[in-house]
């Protein structure tokens, strides 16, 4: 029986899995491993998990790392076959033989190379399950499957070498087994401990944790000694097993096709190049050896993406498999209530009663979390119209519960940028960005949760993302903020959560002020390397159709040129992107909340910021934003206008805050400027009458103001230094003193210094708005010093103006 065995074994590892003898050789040792005599015994079973190859030894496994689990066990062919083309390309050739094959015949083919896999699937469950039943051979099988998921550890790091490790079919076909073994367990039946025991499977050791250091950890497991006397039940361990498997397996394989993916676009991109290029060439009678050079590159490109289209379709064939997803999305749906339990969520508002970070959850290494949101992006990014028909419907409320709580308790996960991939799920669920009206993204915003505590949780993070410690930082948030700006856009326009907005707005002024101070940062600096970009783009384009001065560059100074044209085009559309949507936060944000963008260090800086917009749109040289085809940028200048015009309307009080600070902008403003756009909006049709209207009576105003503010110029040149802002060296009108470095300065200097960091500027240590200490006095003293510099002023004027010229 045991050379029976060790031939069925060589035949698998021998197969292709579009061999058709490949489910004779399954359904066998199918049978021969549910064999039962005398009542219970399974001998072929225990004489399986006897054989000597069943698990190979130590150092061989450890000298050939994961590939050796696969290759040398027992039970690893068994578990081998494959749809990769990486692992196997018979069938990337076979069934996709053109890698430009249409939609119709692909989906064709993958429908009937699914069909197998789920037979392939079934029978690898079935030896499994045969091998886990008896209590003499289930410790065997366990330890197998751990250690095939031990030695392949790795395959959870972002760069790892594939030759060492078992194929990524085999790993996903061990993700598979794993979901189905765990389908049936309920995770309220799942023991908390079971990672911090002697007995876990799991190497664990080393990895980031959610929100807890190396020393606590292990303190936390010293005090938890003495508490593991009994082993582990099989549910608790297979489903911790099946996360990892997850991890290993199929979150792994997402991630290549992610990078697949990517390769394919820069080979599409390249192809397009080249063949530019080549035309180009030809066209101009380059050199024969030059034509022919680019001539076999083209090929060599055209041949590469074929081959990757090929193993894209391999790849799509298995992962976008709607029964895996259905079966994935069911257990992340039970880890999502068990991670939810482990940080102390009430079952109903999903709002934890802990206010730090409950140790169990705290713990956990971080991939838990992570693979469920990079999971659900998957999702989202392919399937954002038809989601309800890749994920499981019983699964999802817990699905979405769990992001909200992400969302809500960031401060739970140390990694910031971990919770922005769960608002970026959020953000394509919303019906502006997915394209349709879906209930997944209605069954988040009734959720109590959402309804409690989302608008201030993504406030706090659009503040807090800008500081995150990665290099990468200053760009990052930016496609972060973007996804919550479209999450609130949508939320405001639908109404149903805009109390929450103008609560935030009234009952927490300073994280609000916070908020108000990022847009408008962000929108300065956007729109400015957007339009700075727009300028560059029109003269690379001119210099592209000016054939005089383009046959003057050598060959090499023209492909600069492209590659520089090609680069700042890719910048303007992404600065455009981003720019435009923060400028429509401000716009719907403005229609109805004022008070936070007429603070004293607010509006100056704001009104100066569309003051010089204002400029590039309207001034003298706004016609060097005008390029071809500016739709593919996402530049429609017209609506931008209209956007700005609006906010200045918006913005326009009977208190005239903001019409006072246009008139205080020295840099920007002019009456010529205003009068100018007012022509523009009139003669292009860009707002309505009566937007118009209010634009052309602020114009009046601010006008007026100006040429008030002139002729009262007091000079404060001589203010006392005791009066004087230690910052900025400017006259004070409410110091306040500074409890670190004893400084004193303005309020509203160091209000704005605060907005972006909450330091002493003097020592950099911690400070807020609450540790600023009023000086009355002072600020009395500086008020009586003004009023008699402002009487003397006024004097003096009615002397001048009685004085005979």
């Amino acid at each position: 029986m045991s050379q029976l065995l060790y031939d069925l074994r060589s035949k698998v590892r021998d197969t292709s899995i579009d061999d058709k003898n490949l489910m004779d050789y399954l359904l066998c040792l199918e049978y021969l491993s549910s064999v039962v005599v005398q009542g219970n015994k399974r001998p072929i079973a225990n004489l399986i998990v006897r054989l000597s190859n069943w698990s190979s030894s130590t150092s061989d496994l450890d000298n050939g790392r994961g590939k050796a689990i696969e290759r040398l066990t027992f039970l690893g062919p068994f578990l081998a076959p494959s749809l990769f083309a990486d692992d196997d390309t018979s069938v990337a050739i076979h069934s996709f033989p053109n890698g430009e094959s249409s939609d119709t015949e692909v989906q064709a083919n993958q429908q009937g190379l699914r069909f197998l896999l789920d037979m392939i699937w079934a029978k690898q469950l079935t030896i499994v399950k045969n091998l886990l039943v008896p209590m003499a051979t289930r410790s065997h099988t366990l330890s197998f499957l751990s250690d095939a998921l031990r030695l392949n550890a790795i395959r959870g790091q972002i760069h790892f070498e594939e030759g060492l490790l078992a194929r990524e079919g085999f790993m996903l076909n061990l993700s598979v087994v794993f979901l189905r073994l765990c389908a049936p367990v309920n995770q309220v039946q799942v023991g908390t401990l079971y990672l911090f025991s002697p007995h876990c499977r799991l190497l664990v050791e080393g990895k980031t944790r959610i929100d807890g250091s190396e020393q606590s950890l292990t303190a936390f497991t010293n005090d938890l000694s003495g508490r593991f006397e009994n082993a582990p039940s099989f549910s608790t361990e297979c489903f911790y097993l099946t996360a990892w498997a997850l991890h290993l397996g199929f979150v792994s394989s997402i991630r290549k096709y992610r990078r697949r993916q990517r390769v394919i676009s820069d080979l599409d991109r390249s192809i397009r190049k080249l063949d530019q290029t080549l035309k180009h060439a030809v066209a101009n009678g380059y050199p024969e050896d030059h034509i022919h050079r680019l001539e076999r590159m083209l090929k060599q490109a055209k041949q590469e993406l074929s081959c990757q289209q090929r193993a894209r379709f391999c790849s799509e064939t298995i992962l976008m498999h709607v029964n895996l997803l259905q079966s994935v999305s069911r257990y992340y749906g039970s880890l999502c209530q068990f991670l939810m339990r482990l940080a102390e969520c009430d079952p109903v508002t999903c709002v934890s009663a802990s206010q730090t970070t409950p140790k169990l959850f705290a713990f956990l290494p971080e991939f838990f979390v992570e693979d469920i949101a990079d999971f659900l992006l998957f999702i989202v990014g392919h399937f954002s119209s038809a989601v309800g028909s890749v994920i499981d419907a019983q699964s999802f409320p817990a699905l979405a519960s769990f992001l909200l709580f992400v969302i809500c308790h960031s401060s739970f996960i140390r990694n910031p940028y971990l919770v922005s991939k769960f608002v970026e799920i959020l953000s394509f669920w919303n019906p502006m960005r997915s394209g349709s009206r879906n209930s997944y993204n209605d069954l988040v915003k009734v959720h109590p949760l959402a309804n409690t505590h989302l608008v201030n949780a993504l406030i706090q993070f659009y503040v807090n993302i800008e500081s995150t410690g990665a290099s990468s930082e200053f760009y990052d948030k930016f496609s972060i903020r973007f996804n919550i700006s479209v999450i609130f856009i949508s939320l405001w326009k639908e109404g149903f959560l805009k109390p929450r907005f103008l609560q935030e707005a009234n009952g927490n002024p300073m994280l609000f002020t916070k908020f108000t101070n990022r847009m408008i940062n962000d929108m300065s600096f956007l729109l400015e390397e957007a339009l700075d970009g727009l300028k560059k783009v029109k003269e690379l384009q001119a210099l592209e159709t000016d054939n005089n001065r383009s046959n003057r560059l050598t060959r090499q100074q023209q492909m600069s040129s492209a590659n520089e044209l090609a680069t700042y085009e890719r910048q303007v559309r992404s600065y455009l992107t981003l720019a435009n949507q923060t400028v429509n936060l401000l716009f719907n944000l403005t229609t109805e909340i004022k008070e936070p963008f007429l603070r004293p260090e607010i509006v100056r800086k704001l009104a100066a910021m569309l003051d010089f917009n204002l400029v590039q749109l309207c001034g003298p040289r706004c016609k060097n934003l005008k390029v071809r085809n500016p739709e593919s940028y996402g530049w429609e200048p017209k609506r931008l206008l209209s956007r700005i015009i609006a906010i200045y309307t918006h913005l326009d009080t009977d208190d005239d805050r903001f019409a006072t600070s246009i008139a205080d902008d020295e840099r920007s403003y002019s009456p010529e400027l205003f009068t100018a756009t007012q022509e523009l909006v009139a003669r292009h049709g860009i707002q309505s009458p009566e937007k118009l209207a209010q634009f052309s009576a602020l114009s009046e105003k601010v006008k007026r103001l100006r040429a008030e503010k002139s002729q009262a110029e007091i000079n404060y040149g001589d203010a006392p230094a005791e009066f004087c802002d230690t910052l900025m060296n400017t006259l004070m009108s409410d110091p306040v003193m500074l409890p670190g470095s004893r400084s004193i300065v303005d309020r509203s200097t160091i209000i704005m210094h605060l907005l972006n960091s909450e330091t002493d500027p003097f020592n950099r240590q911690p400070l807020s708005e609450a540790d600023l200490i009023p000086l009355p006095e002072l600020k009395q003293q500086i008020a009586m010093w003004k009023k008699t510099k402002e009487d003397e002023f006024h004097t003096s004027r009615q002397t001048d103006e009685a004085t005979p010229q």
